[in-house]
């Protein structure tokens, strides 16, 4: 028996004892927003609920919300963002230019009507989420719109660096997250002066004098091998150029 078959009969019985089989295994961590419910207009707003999650592999990362969802292979240095209110998608390069994803009317639009600005400041307390050890940090965001003050909020987050991804990567992961939710530069590096990966967010929104309550709490942190559908383009999605201002409302 030549030495190659007996190195490859060799590696199908470690599999089979083992249970150990070369398709990786990324992070996968499951959140849920909800929103408390609150009286507004003569009428009680029910409360509410989303999800959020994300994969973190060795090189690659998907965030999905339910506005859109960004599918980023940092070996090919590529991303796919899939807007789905509008079942469209468009691919471009990475690092992230927002003129490469966004059209020029769009762009104003975020500029213009989405941009959030904020300050971020440490707290002295910390936390224990899921086993692991939590950092706290204040951060105030709101956008300025016609002169005023627009989506107020204050959160609490609560991260972790004892996270089993490699720092770097969740480092760029959230810096996509960032820029693909409109954050100003300067609360991009407040926000990047922030060690490891968000567990637990405690929101107050404040809408016209009301204050509303929200959370984005943790329910799964494990290592799972992703799905086929987790890196694809749903079935039905367009391929288009850019996003369009009728692709974010």
């Amino acid at each position: 028996m030549g030495k190659k078959i007996r190195l490859r009969l060799f590696a199908i019985v470690l599999v089979v004892i083992t249970g150990v089989s070369a398709v990786r295994a990324d992070l996968h961590v499951k959140q849920k927003q909800t929103i408390e419910a609150y009286y507004e207009w003569g009428a009680v707003n029910p409360a509410r609920e989303q999800g959020l999650e994300y994969w973190l592999g060795k090189d690659r990362a998907a965030i999905v919300n339910a506005r859109w969802t960004a599918i980023a292979d940092f070996a090919a240095g590529t991303l796919t963002y899939l807007g789905h209110r509008t079942r469209v998608y468009v691919q471009t390069t990475l690092p992230l230019d927002p003129a490469a994803l966004f059209d020029s009317k769009a762009l104003d639009f975020i500029r213009q009507s989405l941009t959030t600005q904020g300050t971020v400041k440490p707290v002295e307390e910390t936390k224990t989420i899921l086993g692991r050890s939590c950092l706290g940090h204040v951060v105030e965001t709101w956008v300025n719109y016609e002169g005023d003050r627009l989506n107020e909020r204050v959160q609490t987050i609560w991260t972790s660096p004892e996270i089993p991804v490699d720092a770097a990567l969740i480092a760029k992961v959230l810096h996509l997250q960032y820029v693909l939710s409109y954050f100003a530069d300067d609360l991009i590096k407040g926000y990047e002066a922030i060690q490891g990966f968000p567990l637990l967010r405690e929101m107050i929104f404040f809408n016209r004098g009301i204050e509303i309550k929200a959370r984005v709490e943790t329910l799964v942190l494990s290592e799972e091998q992703p799905g086929p559908a987790v890196y694809a383009v749903p079935a039905g999605y367009m391929k288009k150029a850019k996003i369009e201002t009728a692709d974010m409302q």
